[in-house]
């Protein structure tokens, strides 16, 4: 706001941060109103077979001081947690903690969305961030409710242990983890020598033909 003549003139303006690259060169980010944390589940599936339970990551990164505040989940109908509320002290500025909590499927438990909240005096963070960088686009944030998938499903899996062979970047392993089977990764110069006698099956990940040559010796 200035005056100019005798008038008061208005204009509103970005509130933008310069810097230099000496690669990209001049680089502009906006301002950005972030909640006081960040919260994300270490998996976007969790299956929790009736009368079993699965251990639950959520992390939680600090956009600011937190004294005190309580972590929470919400869950479909038929789970429970333990703790039901995780008291949290002290957090600092701009640091990530992860907590755990144990979650348990009962006989009558239906599919759906497990959230996350972290709850102070005055404030609720319960919100996902992704980061957007792309050089041809301004750097954006993107808020998305924390959230997962609990799926109760009646399974019945005969293999104790399992010998995985990775294939290109997929989840295979912690999915097979989630049933309960110790999965041991063979590495890919061992292919050979490795002693597979012991497990009662071998997995191959996703493309694995395709990304893992010595398959084919």
């Amino acid at each position: 706001r200035w005056e100019l003549a005798g008038q008061n003139v208005t204009k509103d303006i970005s509130a933008e941060y310069h810097d230099f690259d000496p690669i990209k060169g001049k680089t502009i980010r906006t301002l950005a109103i972030v909640p006081r944390a960040f919260l994300a589940f270490d998996h976007a599936n969790y299956l929790v077979s009736a009368g079993r339970s699965a251990n639950i990551q959520i992390q939680v990164k600090s956009n600011t001081a937190i004294k005190s505040a309580s972590l929470r989940l919400g869950l479909p109908e038929g789970f429970k947690s333990e703790p039901a509320s995780l008291p949290i002290f002290d957090l600092e500025e701009n640091k990530n903690y992860t907590f755990n909590f144990l979650v348990t499927a009962n006989q009558n438990a239906l599919n759906g969305k497990i959230t996350a909240s972290l709850q102070e005096a005055q404030h609720i963070s319960s919100h996902f961030s992704q980061e957007i960088n792309y050089q041809h686009i301004p750097f954006q944030y993107l808020f998305t409710p924390a959230s997962a998938q609990l799926i109760s499903s009646p399974v019945l899996c005969k293999a104790q242990k399992v010998a995985y062979i990775a294939g290109a970047g997929d989840l295979t392993k912690q999915a097979i983890q989630q049933l309960g089977v110790q999965v041991t990764s063979v590495p890919t110069n061992a292919l050979m020598s490795f002693d597979y006698k012991n497990y009662d099956a071998v997995i191959l990940g996703v493309r694995a033909y395709n990304t893992v040559t010595e398959i084919d010796h």
